[in-house]
């Protein structure tokens, strides 16, 4: 897709991931008590990003705000670990609010990109979460 852009346009990708983390690293007011609970692992990663996976999220948002780079999608593909957690897409919407707040941006203005865990005909052990992963967009989110 890139490639095929004119040479005027340039696409950015902030990435901010930490394998095998709840959705709860991200929630601005719950993540401090979820990282000083996590395994010596977790903590390790989390410190790549100063103990604030969220904080570096917005701070590299910003930062391409500040060079003239327009927000055009959140890309989130997370669950695993909170397989089967009926609160999760209410979690996921509290993030993605924030972030829109935080970047100073409409709500609704961004689309969510969720993506899907492996099927369970591929033999994925946490295929369930999808049921729950296919709530986000008739719950709340705007479609774009």
């Amino acid at each position: 897709m890139v490639a095929n852009l004119p040479s005027h346009i340039k696409v950015g990708v902030v990435n901010v991931s930490i394998g095998g983390c709840s959705i709860d690293l991200f929630r601005k007011e719950n993540y401090r008590s979820y990282v000083e609970t996590a395994p010596d692992w977790l903590q390790n990663m989390a410190n790549e990003y100063d103990g604030n996976p969220y904080q570096r999220l917005i701070e590299m948002g910003s930062l391409a705000q500040r060079q003239g780079g327009i927000i055009k999608g959140i890309l989130l593909h997370q669950g695993e670990t909170n397989n089967g957690d009926p609160e999760w897409p209410g979690k996921v919407k509290e993030v993605y609010d924030s972030i829109l707040s935080d970047l100073e941006l409409e709500p609704n203005s961004v689309p969510l990109l969720a993506g899907e865990l492996v099927n369970e005909d591929q033999n994925g052990l946490c295929a369930g979460m999808n049921e729950i992963i296919h709530t986000l967009p008739r719950l709340y989110l705007t479609r774009m």
